[in-house]
């Protein structure tokens, strides 16, 4: 009896060592993962910056936790960097610790933007990393009121707030951002401010690195070129309501500029839809509200959407950019060899049968609507066409367009009249659009003023003239 008790014990003895053991080290494997992670993501970031480079970069690995530090120069002359200061926690500190057990890591970095003209705050992101490779991380930008710099515009702004999920599954990417108020201010006046701006955005990898899905941006209000409100300062949101306004009696605040233009109630959806080896994007913008050199307009409405793009030419081409990018060649010899890419790529590109539509676009003015749609599209190879081979001349008179536009003829003068018209030396708005008519460019009926386009066969006519625009009949010989 007492030899089985003594081999109870040092079998438990053994186990315990062995627990012991792996627990020891296991922190320690997983800071060996959590390093080559987060060396992974720095070369998925340089390939995400184009042109970037990488000045520096340092990895301390620890028992129980690590340090990495990493800057990256931005243009050639490295005058604006980007840092990136973090702290990797890893081990049963971490486990027993946190909320949403079980997580593996923790990962607290700075980021800072170095070398601008106007000095931006710090990012500050705390990620959660779990066992499936599932991340959470909370974004913040703390409120900032920058001290003056000479003339140098400087930055005032709220807390900037948001979250970041990421699941390797997919992949997906969820991203929610809430950025209250913030102001770009200058000596004689606010440059631009925003209030109210929310950023939410769900996405799912496709193929190549390219993500579909929803992406939604709502700004409550936006002014630019002066304001009669004051720019933000920098108090914290932590107590304040969540709806807040650029709050006013800055002592050093400049005195108040005329409005060069504002909004409110801006909407921007942006889908991205795959389908089979194409993606379909749509942009749907709308605004409430708008002012526009001193003239009200009471709504504003913009579609774009590009069908039928084909995906491998799009990977290929933001691959060839990232590649001359990040390359020494000179501006003139990147120029000619981007030349050469689209030349290559798009014969491929138009057999999809891509489609570019710009509909609907609705202005409303206190004189009437302004309306405008435009199309353009390639016939996919299979609809019948001949083949056309890798010629991208022969291509491009494949592609069709129409397109119209009308709008009250006084909104027409309003428009074609900028106040540096004089500088240029054109001739009054009153010239031009008479002009204009009197060419047959534009017509005139019941106070509105239109215009039609149409491309086929590579000829080009503006409201029934041919437009001498791309050889001596319209078109490519």
């Amino acid at each position: 009896m007492a030899g089985r008790v003594g081999n109870l014990t040092l079998s438990g003895l053994a186990v315990g060592l062995v627990l012991i053991l792996i627990g020891a080290s296991l922190p320690l494997v997983l800071g060996t993962q959590a390093q080559r992670a987060y060396q992974e993501l720095l070369g998925a970031a340089v390939d995400a910056l184009p042109g970037a480079t990488v000045v520096f970069s340092r990895y301390d690995r620890g028992w129980f936790s690590s340090t990495a530090n990493t800057e990256w120069a931005l243009e050639a002359s490295g005058a604006q960097r980007l840092r990136l200061d973090s702290r990797i926690e890893q081990g049963p500190f971490i486990w027993f610790n946190r909320k949403g057990f079980p997580v593996l890591a923790r990962v607290q970095t700075r980021a800072e933007w170095l070398g601008t003209a106007v000095q931006l705050p710090p990012l500050l992101v705390t990620t959660n990393i779990s066992t499936d490779g599932s991340a959470v991380g909370r974004l913040l930008v703390p409120a900032t009121d920058q001290p003056r710099r000479n003339d140098s515009p400087w930055l005032r702004n709220t807390d900037l707030t948001g979250t970041l999920h990421f699941s390797p599954a997919a992949p997906t990417v969820l991203i929610e951002i809430d950025l209250p108020a913030v102001a770009l201010v200058t000596p004689t006046g606010p440059l631009a401010q925003l209030t109210d701006s929310r950023l939410r955005s769900e996405l799912r990898g496709w193929t190549g690195g390219l993500y579909t899905g929803t992406t939604r941006l709502t700004i409550g209000a936006a002014r630019f070129g002066g304001t009669g409100a004051e720019p933000a300062n920098a108090s914290s949101t932590a107590t304040e309501p969540r709806r807040q306004r650029l709050p006013t009696g800055s002592p050093d605040t400049p005195p108040a500029a005329p409005v060069g233009a504002s909004l409110h109630g801006l909407v921007i959806d942006l889908t991205q839809t795959p389908s089979d080896r194409t993606l379909d994007i749509q942009l749907q913008a709308q605004v409430d509200d708008l002012q526009l050199r001193g003239q009200d307009y009471r709504a504003a409405q913009v579609g774009i959407s590009a069908r039928s793009l084909d995906g491998e030419s799009l990977i290929d081409l933001i691959e060839a950019i990232q590649a001359l990018s990040s390359s020494t060649r000179t501006p003139a010899l990147r120029g000619l060899v981007g030349l050469t890419l689209v030349t290559r790529l798009l014969p491929r590109f138009l057999a999809a049968g891509p489609r570019f539509d710009l509909d609907p676009v609705r202005l409303d003015t206190p004189d009437g609507p302004v309306t405008l749609h435009l199309r353009v599209a390639a016939p996919a190879a299979g609809d019948g066409s001949a083949n056309r081979g890798s010629n991208a001349v022969t291509w491009l008179t494949a592609i069709t367009g129409e397109g119209a536009v009308t709008l009250p003829e006084s909104v027409a003068r309003d428009w074609l009249g900028p106040a540096d018209q004089e500088h240029r030396g054109d001739p009054p708005a009153e010239q031009r659009l008479d002009r204009w008519l009197d060419e047959g460019w534009v017509s005139a009926r019941d106070g509105q003023v239109s215009s039609t386009v149409h491309l086929v066969d590579g000829v080009l006519t503006v409201n029934g003239r041919i437009l001498p625009l791309l050889g001596p009949t319209g078109g490519f010989r």
